[in-house]
């Protein structure tokens, strides 16, 4: 049975990596039609919303599910500030700042924290694997902030990594309260996330959108902020806190091939060997991981 479970755990987050790599280029155009951060990162998330709140009036277990968990408001509103709100402001802000393969590789960085805090607080294994590969991302950060000579580059990874922070305590604070993944905590999780984006909004008088880019958003509405966020909860049901943020480290990779291929964006030399050590440490995970579920 844990072999079968880490299997489905390994396989909901590889998926969540591919809808989450999908970010990136689709945040790059919803900017060259016209958008800002600040739109761009509220109505994604409205427009997700949306679609919940659609789901919810056509499906009545959605509707039970929401209500159930009307006790649980405090956890739900903490996972929707850390994993909604801090993700996708900060998120969104190194996009519009940074090229696409330095922000997707930096916004894992954090992950490290899922490791650690795993380890504390949720009896987690730390063994030599996870150990290196924490060193291996560490060493990789440190060499694709020093291969980037940009200071636009360098700033918009800090707000990768505050963004990245928040994810990362998201995923943590997922696997310590176990609430079931469902429609109804989704729902709950971007209304308060709605709420959090649309201050900062409204405060910088920033709530506009062109029409054009609405597109890109609401294909952001769709497969990396519905798509992606499902994904991660079901692989929290499964799999480690830290385990499930190494796998879906495979999202920068799919982002940086997207990147380049149709915004010709690209790393550094020694940004680029920051990157590869990034994948060293995810494929050890996973060579770590397939053998611990033979044995």
């Amino acid at each position: 049975m844990r072999k079968n479970s880490k299997i489905v755990g390994f396989s909901w987050a590889l998926l969540a990596s591919l809808l989450n790599s999908l970010i990136g280029p689709l945040n790059e155009k919803s900017f060259a039609l016209g958008s800002n951060f600040y739109a761009t990162a509220l109505y994604k998330t409205v427009g997700a919303l949306f679609i919940l709140t659609v789901l919810l009036a056509l499906l009545p277990k959605a509707r039970r599910d929401a209500v159930a968990l009307v006790p649980q408001l405090p956890k739900v509103v903490l996972m929707a500030f850390l994993g909604v709100f801090t993700l996708y402001f900060f998120e969104t802000w190194a996009f519009s700042a940074s090229n696409i393969p330095m922000t997707s590789f930096m916004i894992y960085v954090p992950g490290v924290v899922s490791i650690v805090l795993g380890y504390l607080f949720l009896k987690e294994q730390l063994g030599w694997v996870n150990i290196l590969c924490f060193a291996l991302i560490l060493g990789g950060s440190y060499l694709l902030l020093v291969g980037e000579k940009s200071p636009a580059l360098r700033v918009g990874a800090l707000y990768a990594l505050i963004g990245g922070l928040g994810y990362a305590l998201f995923i943590f604070f997922s696997a310590c309260f176990s609430i079931k993944a469902t429609i109804g905590l989704l729902w709950w999780l971007f209304l308060w996330g709605a709420c959090f984006l649309t201050v900062p909004a409204l405060l910088t008088n920033s709530w506009q959108i062109p029409l054009p880019s609405m597109v890109p958003v609401l294909l952001l509405s769709v497969f990396p902020t519905i798509g992606g966020f499902f994904c991660t909860l079901k692989a929290a049901a499964y799999i480690g806190a830290g385990e499930m943020q190494m796998v879906e480290t495979c999202d920068p990779l799919f982002a940086s091939i997207l990147a380049a291929v149709f915004f010709s964006q690209s790393l550094g030399l020694f940004s680029s060997c920051g990157a590869a050590l990034i994948m060293l440490a995810i494929l050890l995970l996973g060579f770590h991981q397939s053998r611990s579920s033979s044995a």
